[in-house]
């Protein structure tokens, strides 16, 4: 980003939004229930003034502030790539992103109008990009790395429409910055293989690049931030040193050294003060120009990995991080408020609707349970009295439900998870899983080393069946406490059918690599599906049978992520959640409308892993649960986006009813119009900016041509507000900002 300098101040850009639901706007239509505004690593936080802040990181994740992070809006970039980074340029309009998926590929992204819509450049598909920086809305830089050898920085002069390659440098690229023209710039390069770490310098707009003198660095001590306040003075810093430079960076010299992996300097005003974050909740100050640093405490109990630090002037600042961490400073970093909120939880492992999709369950790591009667607006922790990791919860309705999980742990609950009783099922092995198919009486438990167990008495007392040799990692029985299915490690599937005191092997993978994680037969006992992988680098595979098990057909589910859960609202549609690789490629999501025959993977905004999946009562309301930050995440339209990131360079989505307004922003009235293609009934409504609906502006039926309403503010108090048009089926969302 260029210099905070002669910013317009107060300007507001109006965003698009994907937005039929009551709660933050999100990208893909999902929703993020638990942490909000959500809960992606964060890589970098830009500030324009004290209200506008642009934040990026994992699973596509752009989020905006127009009120000095009171409230957050999440973008919708198209992408469910990992942002690392981003540079949002003078204007406020324009806006570069790297993305980076290792089973896809990297791409860059671009805004023209301040994240209404976003482009997908014409990039080569390289290894990894790590650092971007355009120093005016045509030229920029991107630099990365294609394995150990072929590292690289390109040149757009035309607002990335087409990139030309620099000189191939000896190390991969970690940060670009050029911080005043066109001319002089920097990059830090680092070498994987031997630990070697350098700072470049370009004089002639990035056309040649030469190493300059610096102290020698700690093994892998890689510069990850430049920041320069003058022509002369600039810092960087990177694992465990702050570098300094008086000379227009020809030298570099060191002003502190520490025992932490430092990822981001900033100093707002002048030379004197400046800020730097790290790893394991690691913030510094300076006063003195780097001479001392002081530890500040931003009093955020658990460990976090700080990435970015921005700050407007010495006062009033940002630190985004793992887990999507988001403090504040208004007094120079001697107090921080927290502004991400919920339940910190850092593993939720199974998700559970048993009867609408109003109240559910989730269980997790430590003992975690949470429940909610809203739709998931409102999760509340459940007292267990246990601090096991628990794996799979299942209710047999609102009130009775039972969970298992580490050291045998059996818990049971008959009034809806205020009280929950620990049951002996007589073994301290890990539970996988858990079924009672018809009542609370008759269940059943699976876990590690072949157990398998079956309770006539409601948990009380348990009765080992079977003789398996291998976890027993999933269960399903279908319709009575007979039929049943037993799914193990080796990719073998067992079937009973007199309630588990005979079993037949059904299918036999007899691979040491594959297990299977889950076993369905959502609506009788002949049609069921299992999840099949390895957890290397052959592709997961999904199997189904339509005759009870006898045979099995099995379809490449089209990735190596691990398949962990399936949910069949209906007999053709189906969802299966996955996992991600951290840093790498985010969650994967599958859905199936033909009855598993294929299936397309659907953008999930979430960098990690996906571990369950429910969709309790149809085809468009689901719900899913993460591996970290507490993730849950909700969907009302089946997961699929209504907006996505076009392929080829500037064109813009096609807007079916062109929905706008002016003027925008506004002060008491603004005319809100939309180009109607036939005739229809339309509905108008108007958000605050949590979701929460305000008004219905028109509800009724009109004839096709264009159209146009006024909207009245009278005793609404400034702020971003969200209007919303359905017709003919198609909704449309954009965002209008009220002055006052």
């Amino acid at each position: 980003m260029q210099n905070p300098e002669n910013y317009l101040k107060g300007l507001v850009v109006a965003v698009l939004f994907s937005f039929p639901s009551m709660a933050y706007p999100q990208q893909s239509d999902w929703i993020w229930q638990n942490p909000k505004p959500q809960g992606n690593d964060l890589y970098q936080v830009n500030m324009f003034d004290e209200n506008l802040i642009y934040a990026v990181g994992n699973g596509g994740t752009v989020m905006r502030s127009a009120n000095s992070g009171t409230t957050w809006a999440i973008l919708n970039t198209g992408t469910t790539k990992n942002l690392r980074q981003a540079d949002f340029l003078q204007n406020r309009l324009t806006g570069y992103a790297i993305a980076n998926d290792f089973s896809t590929g990297s791409s860059i992204i671009k805004t023209a109008d301040g994240g209404s819509n976003w482009q997908n450049l014409n990039f080569p598909k390289i290894y990894y990009l790590s650092s971007i920086d355009f120093v005016d809305e045509q030229t920029g830089f991107v630099g990365g790395s294609i394995g150990l050898d072929n590292n690289f920085i390109f040149k757009t002069n035309d607002g990335g429409l087409n990139w030309t390659r620099s000189d191939s440098l000896d190390e991969g690229i970690v940060a670009i910055k050029f911080p005043f023209d066109n001319l002089t710039g920097f990059a830090s390069g680092h070498h994987n293989a031997y630990g070697n770490n350098s700072i470049y310098k370009t004089t002639d707009c990035g056309t040649s690049w030469v190493r300059k003198s610096m102290p020698a660095l700690a093994a892998f001590g890689d510069i990850k931030s430049f920041c320069f306040v003058s022509r002369q003075i600039g810092y960087a810093t990177g694992n465990r040193t702050i570098l300094k430079t008086t000379d227009s960076g020809e030298t570099w010299f060191s002003v502190y050294s520490g025992n932490d992996p430092y990822k981001s300097i900033c100093f707002p005003e002048n030379e004197t003060t400046g800020y730097v974050v790290g790893d394991f909740n690691i913030a510094l100050k300076t006063t003195d120009g780097g001479s001392s640093w002081q530890t500040l405490n931003t009093n955020v109990s658990g460990t976090y990995f700080y990435n970015s630090v921005a700050f407007i002037n010495n006062q009033a600042g940002f630190i985004v991080g793992s887990n999507g961490i988001i403090l504040e400073t208004t007094d120079g970093g001697a107090n921080w408020s927290n502004l991400r909120t919920g339940i910190l939880c850092f593993f939720l492992n199974s998700i559970n609707f048993p009867a609408n999709s109003q109240t559910g369950y989730i269980a997790g790591s430590g003992g975690e349970i949470l429940k909610t009667i809203n739709g998931g607006d409102e999760w509340i922790q459940q007292s267990t009295n246990t601090n096991k990791n628990l794996i799979k919860i299942r209710f047999l309705d609102t009130d009775t439900g039972y969970v298992v999980g580490d050291y045998g742990t059996i818990l049971k609950t008959v009034d809806g998870g205020l009280n929950w009783n620990s049951l002996s099922g007589g073994t301290n092995n890990l539970l996988y899983d858990v079924e009672f198919p018809v009542n609370s009486t008759t269940g059943y438990i699976s876990g590690e080393s072949g157990k398998l167990a079956k309770t006539s008495d409601g948990g009380n007392t348990w009765i080992s069946l079977g003789s398996f040799n291998k976890d027993v990692m999933a269960m399903c029985f279908p319709t009575d406490n007979l039929i049943g299915y037993a799914a193990t490690a080796y990719e073998r599937i067992y079937k009973t059918i007199d309630g588990g005191i005979t079993w037949e092997i059904k299918h036999d993978g007899n691979s040491a690599q594959a297990s299977i994680a889950d076993i369905l037969f959502p609506f009788d006992s002949q049609t069921g599906y299992a999840l099949s992988s390895t957890g290397g680098a052959h592709n997961s595979k999904i199997l189904k049978t339509t005759d009870g098990g006898d045979n099995w057909v099995i379809t490449d589910a089209g990735t190596t992520s691990i398949l962990s859960e399936i949910s069949f609202p209906t007999p053709q549609v189906g969802y299966i959640a996955a996992d991600g690789i951290y840093g790498e490629k985010p969650s994967r999501f599958l859905k199936t409308t033909d009855g598993g025959l294929t299936w397309n993977i659907v953008g999930v905004p979430y960098g990690y892993s996906l571990t369950s999946v429910c969709f309790p009562s149809g085809v468009d309301t689901g719900y899913v649960a993460g591996s970290q930050s507490g993730a849950i995440l909700k969907t009302i339209t089946g997961g699929i986006s209504t907006t996505s990131v076009p392929e080829s360079p500037f064109e813009n989505p096609a807007s079916t009813m062109h929905l706008r307004n002016y003027p925008n922003p506004f002060n008491e009235s603004t005319t809100i119009s939309w180009d109607l293609p036939k005739d229809a009934h339309v509905v108008l409504k108007i958000f605050d900016f949590t979701g929460r609906e305000m008004k219905i502006l028109f509800d009724n039926r009109l004839s096709k041509g264009q159209q146009k309403v006024e909207f009245h503010t009278k005793g609404l108090p400034a702020g971003i507000y969200f209007y919303q048009l359905k017709a003919n089926g198609v909704i449309e969302t954009r965002e209008m900002v009220l002055i006052k």
